[in-house]
């Protein structure tokens, strides 16, 4: 996890960002204005201007919820997905996405 700055309860495990955020693991890197980490479960939450990418696709979307163990990513809200071929899929409720087996969940998608 990288960030320019850090507001961490030592106790909790928890931290939060506000300046820019962003978790790389292997090829997917996860990024956002503001967002949280809970050690202790192993789950990131990124916030305002959101954006999945890996060398196949592209997501962005108003929040993200990221499990570093499952490698499950839970989108909401408006959501847009590009692919490197040039397909986009849309859906205005958000869904999940499991990055390791690459299925993925979407409400009411357009493509």
């Amino acid at each position: 996890f990288y960030t320019e700055e850090l507001d961490y309860l030592v106790k909790e495990k928890k931290g939060t960002f506000t300046n820019g955020g962003r978790l790389v693991q292997q090829e997917d890197q996860l990024q956002s204005e503001s967002g949280s980490y809970d050690d202790k479960n192993k789950v990131a939450v990124f916030t305002n201007q959101v954006e999945l990418a890996n060398p196949t696709y592209r997501l962005s979307c108003k929040q993200l919820i990221y499990n570093t163990q499952t490698k499950l990513a839970e989108f909401e809200g408006d959501t847009k997905i590009v692919t490197k071929e040039g397909e986009t899929i849309t859906t205005p409720l958000g869904g999940t996405y499991d990055t390791e087996t690459k299925d993925a969940l979407f409400k009411q998608a357009t493509v």
